[in-house]
């Protein structure tokens, strides 16, 4: 999904005000019956998560199906009620000659993210560049190189732990987010970012069940989620990156100001 949708389903999944979903029989009858109003409401939110859970599947199935009813009078399928209609539409389309690949239906396609890789790899490496200068420009200066230091360990530490703190993390993992985050923010690497050693060490100390994957998905308020060992890991790692990257460039503007 792109981040815009991200951010859509998110903003949905804390925003559902609407209908009791409640399993019951009413509902399930109008899942058969209407099945259209439920996909159209998963494709209204998530346009990817439509295709690949739906659309996809629909024409995969199809493809399997009139595969193996040539040179049969009839054969029986059981599928999902939402898949109905679009079972039928491309079975439709397969005997009017459109073929479908499904060999292309089972691969994973994937982005070509080379340009965010080098935008972010540039990044980093200025930041690098201004912070090293900063030091060789203050190096004659003790005041100011220990001023600069100071700071950078002050706010990108500081405001990496204070993330922690905010989404309620454990002490520990806040002192090692204050502790890591000034020299992994040094380091153009996703797998040594503070968020992802902050996320760890949490994860250490908090235990993620079933009962965790299944509340953060059907989480119906700001308040279950925050009880949710699962996104409270998740809520650590993005906030003490988010923390980090707020010290980072506001050192970067005081060190330009030095320069």
């Amino acid at each position: 999904m792109s981040f815009r949708e991200k951010i859509k389903v998110l903003w949905n999944l804390l925003n559902t005000e609407g209908e009791n979903l409640e399993l019951n029989e009413n509902l399930l009858n109008e899942m058969v019956k209407n099945p259209e109003k439920f996909t159209k409401m998963l494709k209204d939110i998530s346009p990817t998560i439509y295709e690949v859970l739906v659309d996809e599947r629909d024409r995969y199935m199809a493809k399997e199906l009139f595969e193996l009813s040539k040179g049969k009078n009839s054969i029986v399928a059981v599928i999902g009620a939402g898949h109905v209609e679009g079972v039928i539409r491309y079975l439709k389309q397969l005997e009017n000659g459109e073929d479908t690949d499904i060999y292309e239906l089972t691969k994973v396609k994937r982005k070509n993210k080379r340009f965010t890789k080098i935008l972010t790899y540039g990044i980093s490496l200025a930041i690098l560049f201004i912070f090293l200068y900063a030091i060789y420009y203050a190096f004659n200066n003790p005041e100011l190189l220990k001023m600069i230091t100071f700071q950078w360990v002050l706010f990108t530490g500081g405001l990496s732990a204070l993330g922690v703190l905010l989404a309620r993390g454990k002490l520990i993992t806040a002192l090692i987010a204050f502790l890591s985050a000034p020299i992994t923010t040094l380091i153009p690497l996703p797998l040594a970012a503070v968020g992802t050693i902050a996320g760890l060490v949490e994860l250490k100390y908090r235990e993620i069940t079933d009962k965790d994957i299944v509340g953060l998905l059907n989480a119906e308020s700001i308040k279950e989620l925050l009880n949710n060992n699962l996104f409270k890991v998740l809520l650590v790692a993005t906030l003490s990156n988010i923390g980090a990257s707020i010290g980072v460039f506001y050192c970067l503007g005081k060190f330009v100001g030095f320069l």
